[in-house]
This record gives C-alpha cells, structure tokens and sequence, in this order.
C-alpha cells in the first residue's frame, strides 16, 4: 500500500517517542568507532572502502569495488556499514527502522565476516553493535525483567557481537605473531609499537568478547541451560580481572554480579554488588559513583528475582536514600532523574512480584494497581519512556483483551503496538490483526470518560492513519474527517488530516468512482475544507455545482460566491449563482422579501456577468471558447427575460432581452432548445400583452421557410416548456400562473393547426390531426381552470365540439393515416384520446350520458391501461399510479350514480348503479381505502363511498364473489 506524503506528516505531528535513558556502562575497554573526517588519501584500500561506506559516497564505493575486484562477500561487509552510519547518525530512528537497519548490517557483516582482516575495523563494527545494537535491548531486559520478544530480538545482535570480537581476537594475534616473527634484537621502536598495538587489541577483543557474553546469556530463557553455560563461562575467564592491579576491577566486579544474577546464583550475585556499592580500600580503583550506582540498583534487583520481597524492598529504600543524597545539586539533575525513572521501574517489578506472590484476589488486586498506577506516573513523568513501557505490557497481554475493561495504560499500550505496525517500512506488510486491535482500543479511550483531551486526539489521529496503512482507503478517508469534526485540538494535526483525506478521496475517484462510499466521502469532504479553519476555496466551484444538481439551491449560492474573482472559474461560479437564485424563485412560499431581494442580485449579476462573458467571448483563442462564453450570454439572457416577465411582471423588458434572440445563438449546441425557450417567452409576454396575434405571428414568423422536422422539434420544445411549466404552476399551488399559461396555449394551437394545414410541405399536412387533438385538449385544460362560470361553459362547449368534430369521417382518416403501421394500432376503432376527451368534457358539462358511454367503452376495451403503470427512471423501472385510469373511472362511477339519482325507477339506471357499487367495493378490498384512486383521486373515491356505500368497511367483510369479479358498467 503506498502511503501518501500527507500521511507522513500525519505520522510526525502525532510524535509518539520511545527511547529510554538509562544508566548502563559501555562495555569496558570496548574501542569508539574511528572519527570519520581524517583524509581519505591517508587508507589503505579497505580502509578506503571502510571510510566511503561510513560517509555513504556510494558511487566512488561502487567504484572502488572494481577497481579492487573486491568479492561479493567482502562487498557485503562494506556495504552493511551504510546500515550502520545510520544507527549512529539519526537519535530519532523509529523502532521499526532501527530493526530494520540491525539486520540489514547483520545480514551483510556475517556474510563478510570471513574475509574482513583489520582487527582495528572489526573492534570498531563491535563497538557500533554493542552500543546501537545491543544495549537498548539489554538495558529493557535489565530494568523490566525477562521478555521473550526482546530476548528474540537481542539474540543475533549478541551472537554477532560474539564473532565479531573472536573475528577481532585471531586476525590481531596474526598480526601480532607476524610482527613477532620479523623482529630481532635491534628491531626500530616503530615495528615494537606495532606488535604492542596489536597484542593489546588481541587481550581487549578477548576481553570485550567475555563482557559481551552478559548479552547472549540474556537473551536465553532462565530455563535454558545455554543462559548458565553461557555466563559461567564468562565468568570463569573475567574472573582473572578481579584484581586491582587490572585497573578495571570496579567493572568487572559488576559484570559478575550481573553474569551470576542471570546464571541464577543469587547469593553470589548479591555479595558482588555489595562489594561495589562499599567497597574495600583496596579496590583499586575506588568504584565512580555511577558504579555504586549499578551495584545498588542490581543488588536489589538480584534479591527481587530470588523472591525475598523483603531484603529486596529493603535494598530499593536504600538505594532511594543514597540516590537522593549523592546525586543532589544542579550539576546531577540529569542523572537523578535517570535514577527516579530506574527506581519507578523498580517499583512496579516489586509490586508485580506482590501480586503474584499472594492468592489472596483483595490483595493482588491490590498490588496491580499499585503497579499500573507506578506506570501511569512514569509515563506521566517521563512521556520519553512510555514506548519501552508499552512494550512490557504489551508481552504480557492476552491476545484478545476485554476492551471494555481494560486499563487505559493498557488500552495505550495496544495504541502503540498499532502504530508500531504502522510504522513498518511500505515493503513490509503490517500485521492487520494487530492493527484492528489498536483501531478498537482508540476507539475505546476516544468514548471513555476522563481520558486526556491530548490523547484523545492522538487516538483519533491514529485510527485513520493505521487503516490507511493497510489499505481500507475509504474508511481512513471517513475516519480523517471524523477527526476533524469531532476530535481535533491540533490545527497542525488537522490540517495533515486533510491533506490526507485529499489524497485518499482523488485516489478512490480514479480507482472507484461510482462506488456510493466513494461519493458520500467526497461531498463530506467538501464543506469541510471549505469552511473554517480551513478555507480551502480552490473546492467551492466544485461543491456549489454539486449542491444545484440536489437543487440545494441557497447552499449553491453560498458556495458559488465563495469562488475568487481571479479564478480561471469566477464566470462560471457568477453563472451558476445566478442559475441557483433563479431556480430559488421556483419556491411559491418563498417571502415577498426574499423574492425581491433575490430578483435585485440576479438583475446586478446579469449586468456583471453579461459584461464579463462578452469580453471573454471577444477574447476567445479558440472558438470553442467563444461558443462557451456566448453560450453563457444566451442562457443569462433567458433567466432575465423569464424574470422580467414572472417576477417583475415586466413583459415589455421581456421581449427587449429577447430582440434578436435567433441571430445570437447561430452555431451554439443545442440552439433550437434555446430558441424553443426564447419562443415561449415570447408567446408569454405577447399574452400577457394582449398581443395574442402578435404572439401567433412571432412563432409563425420564424418557422417559416424552415425544414418540416425542425419546425417540428421547435414546436415540440415550446409546448413542452408550455407543459412543464403549467405542471410546475400546479406543483406550485399557482393557480392564476397556471390558468395563464393554459390560455397561451389554447390561443396558439388553433393558429399551429391551420399552418399545418395549409403547409405545403406532405409532412407537415400528416401532422395537422395531432395538432387538432392537441388543440381540443388545451381548450378542455383552459376551460377546467376558468373561473368565471359563463366563460368556463362556453369554453367546454367549444372544447366538447372540438373533440366531436374529430369524430366525422375525414378526420378519423387522417388519424389512420397518421397512425398506419404503428405497433397495436386498430383502424376499426375511433382514437381513444379523442374519446377520452369526449368524456371527460361531457363529465364537466354535466352531460353524464355521453360521459358513461365514453368512459364506459374505454374502460371495457382497456384502452386506458391499468391502475399501475411502469415507467424508467434513473435506469430503473418503477411503478406509478396511472392518474388518467383512476380519473376515468371515478368520473365513470360518478357519472353512474348522477344519472340513477336524476331517474331512479329507470332499470338501465338501476342496473348500472348496482355494478358501480360491486365494482366500488372490489377496488376497495383490491387497494384499500388509502391506495384507491392513486394519490391524485383518493378523496374523490372517498367520497363516493360515502354517498353511495357509506357503510361499507373494506377491513371488515365477508367475501362476496360477485364484488370480487363485477367490473362497473
């Protein structure tokens, strides 16, 4: 998984640290590595090579190696010394890289090893892997007891320390046997020199080697016999040191001290460091305080491991005591802090050896708590240590702890082992079991009570960037914006976070860009980098055209003006303000105000915008930018000609935007749907005018001359916008907008059928029936909206007649020749919309007669479908309630009840009243009372069964089979 740069900022703002100051001794007589600034020119050729691996100038190395014809394995050796310039150079390695780096300079030095013959060189790698090697780990064992995984990890270090000196030892006793062997009884004092300086580098490696046998025999279990075999043979060969003409009788001293306290001699160990913590007068030299020190803290420690908690809680106040006394004054702060650190450590092993020295569960409850609390101020104390604090309870925590009631220390613990993982290098594959338990304990702390506002944070951080670690991009992605809302105290943090959101969500849009996950994350991403304290607005373009496509319209606007003047989108973002302030006008319950206000900014950002995208389109390089800004021109100048006419009530401004409307959309996409708007616009205004002629005469005008399909298409593109916007009137409960447009329209069919009449084009004469049926029904529709009784009677008798003139033979020609090869299509039978007209306007007229026997027929025929109808919508086939079905026949049965109640002795009228209400109490026992009639005619069925069934219950019936199966006649 290949890690974004944003989530290495995220790993250095949390700054997790490990590392532990401790109060060890470098091992005696052990050599410093060499200085690394002396003259190259001054080498032989491997200490050449030596010195350019140190310095890591890899191309001369490289270069050095063929000039040489240095073998593979001796490359290895040199090669392994970059690993080793990094432990000693960087102090802020991660644990993960510090592994990492021991074992590739492991790796290559026992693969060299057998070639590599300067002494001097081998005691310098042994120092470097005692030293960044060796004693962290031993130092951890030290001061917090036995722990297979750090032993596992010491092992090698330990064992290559080992054949590094022994290496050292033999290749220093050959050069000082050589130099023996060449020199005679007036040998130059120089050659002397030389086989001093090599015979004492042979009894230092030697020497080193037996005080280095301390680190393989920790890394043994105290059960196995490799640890005795081990320290006693260390013991057996330092014990020629203990002496004061050695001069390093102190060390030694307590290197035994320690290789017995692991061998399990107990006693033997103890009377050891008391000879260093007092020493005799003739020790020689008289042990350094740091000595008495290490003999004081390990004489307690030794008396701890034989489990004589009272010799050993003895030896820990004692030592308190000394510490205090001897490291008092400003010059020993650092090391009496060291000591107090050392000291809680103490503490808590002394309080673990409590607990499990009891039975009694009061009591050893007691004492790990005593032993956690120790930690809790440790790591309260000293934050540089809680990582080698974690690493102790971590080895003795169970593989699936109780999260629930696990000690915050713990749940920290389980924290850092995570981010351990998550640390690893990308070519190491992180153990997501680990990773999951560390997500589950963050979570845990980030819900608990009294947690540490600063480790909260940290918790919160961390979960995002684990998960990211192992790939789970979209919950990383989530969990980076949870912290931000919800956790973030560290705007450093937090804008790491973002960075990293940012990253992880442009990555999911290219790999997964239809995958819901990734698109909810993406508009929650959005207003978040938007607003405070980011501010990012290079996104707002972005968002605002996200919120208008949700017909979010007043958010879009906000985010359409966050968009900068000098961006390359600022005209866009003013176009698509404006955009969204118009579709806000759509709202009929908006406040007079706002609509005022609202129609006042779309005036200022028509003249603002209009200004701007002229002057780019002069601009233009290309002419597909021109089209682009012209285009922007044309749709602004029909949002404020629609304005002007709905809003300003201005229709005289209306037809001034539009004046030359056709010349300016020449060559733009999609120019006959602009112009079809322009055209209703136009038709509006005039209407509004009076100006029916001139409305008719404008539509006239234009389509003259042109293609028949492309009158068409305009002509389809003006009723339609006639359509959608009297159905958005009707939404809208705006019945005189409403009543409006269905008057325009009923005065522009009867012109478009006498043009397509007398057309001389074939086509458009084939096309004349549809625009008579289309005629009728816009008079039927304007007639139903009326409300002055008179006008609405005498525009249905108009209507009515409309419809039945197409009856007559002529038309019912033209609508087979129309209709002629069309799938389903019956020639015997007059046009069902013609007869569903009929019946409808004769409902409305009163004339119940003609409606039942159209509605009847239709009905019967299934001419008008079925209650439900299928329709596409997003890809997807839904069912709607089919409104004309349920219209029909409501209209039908109420037609039905009319007529028995104007002449009830009548048996025809009787006859059909009684299927009317079988076929009214099937459809009621179909549907149910709240189902009938679809949303649209429910109340009317309500209704009529009350009138005709009023105690009718459709939940609480017996079956009747002529109900069930009676269709209404």
């Amino acid at each position: 998984m290949r890690r974004t740069w944003a989530a290495y900022v995220v790993a250095a703002a949390i700054g997790l640290g490990w590392a532990l100051t401790a109060q060890a001794q470098n091992a005696g007589g052990a050599a410093k590595p060499a200085p690394s600034g002396i003259g190259l020119d001054s080498l032989n050729d491997d200490k050449l090579m030596a010195e350019l691996a140190a310095r890591g100038l890899n191309d001369l190395l490289e270069r050095a190696f063929e000039i040489n014809n240095v073998p593979a394995e001796q490359r290895e050796g040199f090669i392994a010394q970059r690993s080793l310039k990094e432990l000693i150079e960087k102090q802020d390695l991660s644990p993960s890289r510090r592994a990492r780096l021991i074992k590739d300079a492991l790796g290559g030095l026992v693969k060299a090893l057998p070639t590599m013959k300067d002494p001097e060189q081998l005691m310098q790698l042994a120092a470097v892997f005692i030293r960044f090697g060796a004693e962290r780990d031993v130092n951890t064992l030290e001061y917090w007891g036995d722990n297979p995984k750090t032993q596992a990890e010491l092992r090698p270090v330990a064992e290559a320390i080992d054949q590094i000196l022994d290496r050292c030892a033999v290749e220093a006793e050959r050069k000082a046997t050589d130099i023996a062997n060449r020199m005679t009884t007036n040998a130059p004092q120089s050659l002397v020199d030389q086989w001093m300086k090599f015979d004492n580098l042979t009894t230092n490696a030697k020497y080193t080697k037996e005080m280095s046998a301390y680190y393989r025999a920790m890394s043994y279990e105290r059960a196995d016999s490799k640890r005795q075999e081990i320290a006693q043979q260390a013991i057996d060969y330092l014990q020629q040191w203990d002496n004061p003409e050695s001069q390093v009788q102190p060390t030694v001293r307590n290197r035994l001290g320690k290789l017995n306290l692991v061998k399990g001699d107990y006693a033997r160990s103890i009377e050891l460091f008391s000879s260093v913590a007092n020493p005799p007068t003739d020790m020689r030299p008289q042990p350094t305080d740091a000595q008495r020190y290490e003999a004081r803290y390990f004489g307690a420690v030794a008396a701890l491991d034989k489990r004589d908690l009272t010799a050993a809680t003895k030896a820990r106040d004692e030592l308190e005591s000394w510490q205090k006394r001897t490291f008092a004054g400003a010059d020993n702060e650092a090391a009496l802090k060291g000591a107090q650190a050392a000291l809680s450590m103490l503490d808590y092993r002394l309080e673990q050896a409590k607990a499990e020295a009891t039975s009694d569960p009061k009591t050893k409850e007691a004492a790990n708590k005593r032993a956690v609390a120790v930690l809790l101020q440790l790591v309260k104390d000293r934050p540089e240590l809680e990582g080698i604090i974690f690493e102790q309870l971590l080895a003795v925590t169970p593989a699936n702890p109780d999260l629930k009631g696990a000690d915050p220390l713990m749940l920290r613990a389980m924290l850092y082992k995570g981010d351990r993982e998550r640390q690893l290098p990308d070519d190491q594959k992180p153990d997501e079991k680990t990773i999951d338990q560390a997500i589950a304990a963050a979570k845990e702390l980030i819900t608990r009570p009294g947690v540490a506002n600063e480790l909260v944070d940290t918790a919160a951080i961390l979960i995002p960037a684990m998960l990211e670690r192992v790939g789970r991009l979209a919950e990383a992605g989530s969990a980076y914006l949870d912290y931000i809302e919800k956790y973030s105290k560290n705007h450093q943090r937090a804008e790491a976070a973002l960075e990293a959101a940012r990253v992880i969500i442009g990555e999911l849009r290219r790999s997964t860009p239809k995958d819901p996950a990734t698109l909810t994350l993406y508009e929650r991403f959005l207003p978040i980098a938007l607003n405070k304290p980011f501010l990012r607005k290079e996104f707002a373009f972005e968002y605002a055209r996200r919120l208008q496509s949700k017909q979010q319209y007043a958010e879009a606007v906000k985010y359409f003006r966050m968009v900068p003047a000098d961006d390359r989108l600022s005209l866009d973002a003013r176009f698509g303000e404006l955009v969204s302030l118009n579709a806000m006008l759509a709202d009929s319950k908006l406040p007079k105000s706002e609509r005022q206000k609202i129609v006042a900014d779309i005036r200022k950002l028509f003249d603002v915008v209009n200004r701007q995208a002229e002057q780019a389109a002069t601009n233009a390089g290309t002419e597909q930018e021109r089209n682009r800004f012209q285009a922007l021109h044309v749709k602004m100048t029909l949002i404020a000609a629609d304005i002007a006419q709905t809003e300003e009530k201005n229709p005289k401004r209306t037809l001034e935007l539009l004046n030359d409307f056709e010349q300016s959309v020449q060559g733009l996409p999609g120019a006959r749907d602009l112009v079809s708007e322009a055209l209703f616009l136009r038709v509006n205004a005039h209407t509004t005018l009076g100006q029916n002629a001139e409305a008719t005469r404008s539509l006239l005008r234009y389509i003259e001359g042109k293609p028949a399909n492309e009158v068409a298409d305009m002509i389809y593109g003006l009723l339609k916008k006639l359509d959608d916007d009297f159905d958005e009137a009707i939404a809208a409960d705006d019945m005189d907008r409403a009543r409006s447009l269905a008057r325009a329209r009923a005065d522009l069919t009867p012109h478009l059928v006498e043009w397509a009449r007398n057309s001389t084009d074939p086509k458009v004469r084939d096309s004349a029936y549809q625009y008579m049926v289309f005629d009728a029904a816009t008079k039927k529709q304007a007639a139903e909206l009326e409300t002055d009784p008179a006008k609405r009677q005498a525009m249905l008798n108009e209507a009515f007649s409309a419809f039945k003139s197409l009856e007559s033979p002529a038309n019912h020609k033209l609508y087979m020749q129309a209709n002629q090869g069309k799938p389903n299509f019956d020639p015997r039978v007059a046009d069902p919309a013609v007869r569903q007209g009929i019946g409808l306007v004769g409902f409305a007229l009163g004339d119940y007669k003609t409606s039942q026997e159209y509605l009847g027929r239709l009905l019967n025929e299934k001419r008008l479908g079925t209650p439900k109808s299928l329709i596409e919508r997003d890809g997807e086939w839904v069912e709607v309630d089919n409104d004309q079905y349920w219209e029909a026949q409501y209209k039908l049965m109420k037609s039905n009840a009319e007529l028995y109640k104007a002449d009830p002795q009548n048996a025809q009228n009787q006859e059909a009243m009684d299927a009317t209400k079988r076929g009214l109490k099937r459809l009621l026992i179909q549907w149910g009372p709240k189902q009938i009639g679809g949303a649209k005619w429910n109340e009317k069925f309500a209704s009529l069964q009350r009138e005709i069934i009023p105690t009718f219950d459709p939940n609480n019936i017996i079956p009747d089979p002529e109900a069930a199966t009676a269709p209404a006649k």
